[in-house]
This record gives C-alpha cells, sequence and structure tokens, in this order.
C-alpha cells in the first residue's frame, strides 16, 4: 500500500495490470510486530498456522510479496485482498466519490486479478475476469451508480463462490481471516494517527479487509456444520468492538486503538482450534 503523495497510475486494463505485488503478512503464526503485541503472553510465536516467509523489501506497513506452506491459505489471503479492493472502490462510488473510486481501482496494489491467476487456476477455477471487466469498465467510465451496484454484487457473488473450490477447507478460510484482520492492523496505525485519518489508503485498505472478512464469516455462519456455524459466529463478535475504528468509509477522525484489531486477530486465530 501507498500514501496519497507515491501513488502511481497503472493502466485500466485488469489484464495487463503489472503483478506491484501483495500486501507482506504480520505472518501466520508469527509473533505480532507493530503493535508490540505478541500473540501469546509469553512472547511464542503460535504454531497454528502455516509459517510465513517475507521476502522483497518491505515498504510502508509490511508491504512485500509473502509466501507460505499453504498455498489454498495463501490464495484466499490474495482472494480476500482482492476482495476488499472491490468493496472499497464499491463503496467510495455509492458514496458519490467517483473520482476516488477511480483513484482507489487504478492506484490499488490489491484490485489486480494477475495476483489470483495462478491460484485460479491451481484450484481449478474458471476465474471471474469477465465479472471484474463489467465492474471495472463501469467505474472508470463514470456509469451510473445503480449499474456500478449491480456489477459489484455480481462480481463479489463470483468471488464468494470460488471459496467453495475443492482443495480450500473451511480451516484455510479462518487461517486467511486472521492474516486479513492483522493487516488490517498495520494498515490501520500506518493511515491513523491520533485519531486522525493522516493516509485515507492505508485506512480504507484497513476497512476493506475488516468487511471483506465480516462477510466471509456472515456466510460461514449460515453454514449447516454446527461447529463451523459457531466459529463463524465468535468471529462476527470478535470483529464488533472494531466498528468504533470504521464510522465510515470516508471519515476523516477516528477511533485509535488498533489494538482492538489485533485483539479480534487472536480471538479469530483461537477459533481454529474448533474447526477442523
Amino acid at each position: 500500500m501507498m500514501s496519497d503523495s507515491d501513488k502511481t497510475p497503472r493502466t485500466a486494463s485488469p489484464k495487463k495490470w503489472a503483478l506491484i505485488g501483495t500486501t507482506a503478512l504480520t505472518g501466520l503464526g508469527l509473533a505480532l510486530g507493530s503493535s508490540g503485541q505478541p500473540a501469546h503472553a509469553d512472547g511464542a510465536a503460535p504454531m497454528l498456522l502455516a509459517q510465513a516467509t517475507i521476502s522483497g523489501e518491505a515498504g510502508e506497513a509490511g508491504e512485500g510479496a509473502i509466501e507460505t506452506d499453504d498455498s489454498g491459505v495463501e490464495f484466499l489471503v490474495h482472494l480476500g485482498l482482492f476482495d476488499a479492493a472491490i468493496r472499497i472502490v464499491g463503496t467510495l462510488y455509492a458514496l458519490g466519490e467517483v473520482a476516488e473510486a477511480k483513484d482507489q481501482l487504478e492506484t490499488s496494489h490489491h484490485a489486480d486479478y494477475a495476483d489470483l491467476e495462478e491460484g485460479l487456476a491451481e484450484f481449478s477455477q474458471n476465474g471471474f475476469i469477465d465479472e471484474y471487466t463489467e465492474f471495472s469498465d463501469l467505474v472508470l467510465s463514470g456509469a451510473d451508480a445503480a449499474a456500478v451496484a449491480a456489477a459489484e454484487s455480481r462480481l463479489l457473488a463470483a468471488i464468494r463462490a470460488t471459496h467453495g473450490a475443492d482443495g480450500l477447507s473451511t480451516r484455510d478460510a479462518f487461517e486467511a481471516m486472521v492474516h486479513l484482520i492483522e493487516t488490517a492492523a498495520a494498515d490501520f496505525e500506518a493511515g491513523v494517527d491520533a485519531g486522525r485519518v493522516a493516509e485515507p489508503h492505508e485506512y480504507r485498505d484497513a476497512w476493506g479487509f475488516v468487511e471483506t472478512v465480516r462477510a466471509t464469516a456472515s456466510d460461514l455462519a449460515a453454514s449447516k456444520d454446527a461447529t463451523v456455524a459457531r466459529a463463524a459466529a465468535d468471529v462476527l463478535a470478535a470483529l464488533e468492538p472494531a466498528a468504533a475504528l470504521f464510522p465510515a468509509l470516508n471519515a476523516q477522525t477516528v477511533g485509535s486503538d488498533a489494538s482492538i484489531l489485533y485483539a479480534a486477530a487472536g480471538r479469530i486465530r483461537f477459533t481454529i482450534l474448533k474447526v477442523e
């Protein structure tokens, strides 16, 4: 992610966007860093999740490339980053901030379909390039807000369907949620200074990651598997305190306690013990 002063425009064609890089997460099973709070009280790194290896130079909020031992978790993290980018663009557009929505789509490191192509192939998914192209074309052309909203709904539904691919487990989904919330916490810290939104892109990314996890948990809460449904309900409850941090996507003053997000990530990590 980047500050407004560092934005470099990207070509609008989804297939041609360069793979700039993905958010380096605080690490599956790695002690939390920027909050100063270790994942365990004794400072030991939890071993529940696949270890992450960070490569490349880190930028703002720990940005870089990531490799994990679990391709399912890695793919779902990339899918979550992409999902969040779409939600941010769609919400900005719905708020009437069309220029900001276009800018977010063109400059976001996460609204890059190319990031997903390897994972889509690995898990035998056809993908959703048509839905993405429709959505991005409507946004960039300044189309009617209702048309953009309808296209966003179709795209998000297509993304959601991909979660059910063979080879992706429910446990993978919960582990990916931990990644996304820890990343949201790091981005929130980078974007908010003493309750003031100093870096809107960072703040919006944090908002998007939380909303993506909330949507995924809501889907899982409707599972016929009672254990999965309860675990997902626990995730939704863990996210409730975060509402104070995100009064609106275009807010200028917000709550400033990122530890709320780190605590939520810890609670979600605990739910993984309940899921096969």
